[in-house]
């Protein structure tokens, strides 16, 4: 009967380590290699807007469908943080300790696409400053099946994400 055990537990221990452990391997590097891509996509799509000036409903959706290319959800998150120059040109007392300074002002995902929504485009001023954060909403392969693994390490909302972002160096123009 002992023996039965102990061969019985020795055929798990092989099937973990033959079959699962290498799943989890897989997993992972197909996770790094979504990281990757994904990272790589989101600076191609910063890098183009903030080049060109401007933010064309087309290239927004092809980013999109780019990130979706790689297997993954996406959850997408813009912020044009435009430069305010000339702060003091609505103000009525101006003292010494306020002129000078440059203010900004920020516009998030839900005005953007509203607005590229409207006229196809979302247009900005040279200076202005472009952050796209990406992150994915699926759970992962290597995710669950690291929670078989390690069920006690907890889960993380996200696995893969990216944030990138760049200053506008021309205005846009239609």
């Amino acid at each position: 009967m002992g023996d039965s055990l102990i061969t019985v537990f020795v055929i798990f221990i092989a099937v973990i380590l033959m079959l699962l452990f290498p799943l989890l391997v897989l997993a992972e590097n197909s996770e790094r290699i979504t990281q990757l891509a994904s990272q790589t996509i989101t600076a191609e799509f910063v890098d183009k807007i903030t080049t060109a000036g401007i933010m064309r409903k087309e290239d927004y959706d092809a980013f999109i469908s780019r990130l979706h290319h790689t297997g993954s959800t996406f959850e997408v998150q813009l912020e044009v943080r435009h430069v305010d120059e000339n702060p003091n040109r609505n103000a009525t007392i101006i003292s010494p300790e306020t002129s000078g300074g440059n203010l900004s002002y920020s516009v998030f995902t839900s005005s953007i696409l509203f607005q590229m929504n409207m006229d196809g485009a979302y247009i900005f001023k040279q200076g202005d400053t472009v952050v796209v954060t990406i992150r994915n909403t699926n759970r992962t392969i290597a995710q669950l099946v690291r929670e078989i693994f390690f069920p006690a390490s907890g889960t993380r909302d996200y696995q893969v994400g990216a944030s990138f972002s760049g200053m506008v160096v021309n205005n846009g123009r239609f």
